[in-house]
């Protein structure tokens, strides 16, 4: 019961913050991805490239943007 009220919280506190409905928020931060790319030299992860409207939907919640690239593996 606990985590459905705070998960009802943290939805009610994202829509104050950036004056949109729960749906358009959670559809728009769903197009976010992130995919590993492989070649002979290794493989590394990197995330889809955000929108104006992503940024803004990060930064009026306060929450830090995700990093373009991570897990940089060489081949060895």
């Amino acid at each position: 019961m606990l985590l459905c009220w705070l998960a009802l919280l943290l939805i009610r506190v994202a829509e104050r913050r950036t004056q949109q409905s729960w749906p358009k928020i959670a559809a728009e931060l769903g197009r976010i991805h992130q995919v590993t790319l492989s070649g002979p030299a290794g493989s590394l992860q990197q995330t889809t490239r955000l929108t104006d409207t992503q940024t803004k939907l990060f930064t009026d919640c306060g929450v830090p943007l995700p990093p373009k690239m991570s897990s940089l593996k060489t081949a060895e």
